[in-house]
């Protein structure tokens, strides 16, 4: 499996995780220690899984994303408790689940709660449920890391629209730019990355479809553009019900798709 792991560097860390597995793409969306939303892709070879990931990771750069390189196996997560300054303490990791790690564990580095940490070695240990800070957790880390630095993102960022092309395309747009409308059709079978419209203002990209009852279905979106089709600042999931949501028209979504990868 190849996987790239891209994330915003200030705030709560938004992250994107692109994971490939033959003609299976992996996309995992979540904030740094905390839950995470995957979403599976599968495509019809492995070349076109290839330029999913491909895809998924240019508009996350455009975004402001930056990679960060993993050894092989290692997870990451964030420092939530410490008895000392090198430990032992207690780690989060994305997805979230709490680890223990141990003074040994942390290799003679220091540590300060809150920050990014590479961790390898995760494993069962039953005795550490005992351990007060760890909440019954099961889990030990045999070694814990400093993060690494991120790659220098060289790629292009999004750009806002020129004024008269944002007023041609919120006019070609209508009012469901403007969110909480019942569109009262099914979406059918979209696929992620595609831009909807949703209960909240803006333009979408749409992640997964979700039961939320017995007749309803949920639709975990992430916010692409505000109302005014400028890039939008927050990158975190957001749902609403199916009946708010509904696709682009085409001339519409071809014009935004190409300016989420800076292209526009």
């Amino acid at each position: 499996m190849t996987i790239w792991h891209l994330e915003k560097p200030r705030g709560l860390r938004p992250f994107r995780r692109v994971e490939l597995k033959g003609s299976t793409v992996t996309l995992v969306v979540g904030k740094a220690g905390g839950d995470a939303l995957r979403v599976r892709i599968p495509k019809r070879s492995a070349s076109a899984a290839e330029r999913e990931c491909r895809k998924w990771i240019g508009w996350a750069l455009a975004d402001g994303f930056e990679e960060i390189p993993l050894p092989k196996g290692a997870k990451l997560g964030r420092l939530s408790y410490l008895v000392g300054p090198e430990g032992p303490g207690r780690l989060r990791l994305d997805g979230p689940k709490d680890v223990y790690f141990s003074a040994e564990a942390s290799g003679g580095h220091t540590w300060k709660v809150g920050q990014r940490v590479v961790v390898q070695g995760v494993q069962l240990d039953p005795k550490v449920a005992k351990v007060d800070f760890l909440f019954g957790s099961t889990l030990r880390a045999r070694q814990v890391s400093p993060a690494p630095r991120p790659l220098p993102n060289t790629s292009p960022k999004r750009r806002p629209f020129a004024a008269q092309a944002a007023r041609a395309l919120i006019k070609l747009a209508g009012p469901a730019i403007e969110g909480h409308a019942r569109h009262g059709k099914a979406l059918g079978k979209l696929e992620p990355g595609r831009l909807l419209f949703a209960y909240d203002k803006g333009v979408h990209r749409f992640l997964a479809l979700k039961h939320a009852g017995w007749d309803s279905k949920r639709v975990v979106y992430e916010a692409a553009f505000t109302s005014q089709l400028a890039p939008a600042k927050e990158s975190f999931e957001q749902f609403c019900l199916e009946e708010f949501c509904a696709p682009l028209p085409k001339a519409l979504e071809a014009a935004l798709i190409a300016s989420l990868s800076g292209e526009g």
